[in-house]
């Protein structure tokens, strides 16, 4: 179980002029649990994506609108999408019982975004309304990628690793659109996600 010495710290994210140190804005989400982002990025539109992860009911719309998900479980993934301005554009989140994390996240040339993390069990990692389950090894965890379109629809998810807890830490896309991944692996494991 994910503990604090920080109860209900909200999950925050400010963006500052890359030509002056003067804040552009700043904004909050949370709920009656406990949120961490782990990761941000930005967009060639100037949109902000935040991943991280959460326990209980985080409203993700840091606006007047609401845009609540929710976990039984110890935590989940959770995604999150603003504008260049600070507004919600969407939001998501997946996980199992165990303490699944969302820890990087990029987006590619065409906006789509590229998740990485841990996930453990039997997992549905699509975070949209629909559903695609992958199966860890064990009760292990495993890296989990998962890619989405600029507009948050599931396009593909994959998990790899091995018999111990393996994680992905970074996620990066390089000129040519292969998707590269960092991080951790706790023995041997296989890398390839096909067959």
């Amino acid at each position: 179980m994910l503990r604090s010495i920080y109860p209900a710290l909200p999950a925050l994210v400010i963006t500052v002029s890359s030509h002056a140190q003067s804040l552009e804005w700043a904004t909050a989400v949370g709920g009656a649990g406990q949120e961490i982002g782990y990761a941000v990025c930005s967009d060639s539109e100037g949109s902000v994506i935040t991943v991280g992860t959460f326990v209980q009911t985080v409203d993700l719309d840091p606006g007047p609108g609401v845009f609540n998900v929710s976990t039984p479980n110890s935590s989940d993934v959770f995604i999150q999408k603003l504008d260049g301005d600070g507004n919600f554009v969407w939001g998501g989140a997946f996980g199992n019982t165990g303490a699944d994390l969302g820890l990087g996240v990029t987006t590619d040339a065409s906006n789509n975004v590229i998740v990485t993390g841990k996930v453990s069990g039997t997992v549905d990692i699509d975070p949209t309304p629909g559903v695609f389950t992958v199966s860890t090894a064990n009760t292990t965890f495993d890296v989990v990628v998962v890619k989405l379109s600029s507009a948050g629809a599931f396009l593909w998810g994959t998990i790899l690793g091995g018999n111990n807890n393996d994680q992905g830490n970074a996620v990066a896309v390089d000129g040519s659109g292969n998707i590269l991944v960092a991080g951790v692996i706790g023995a041997a494991a296989d890398l390839d996600p096909g067959t």
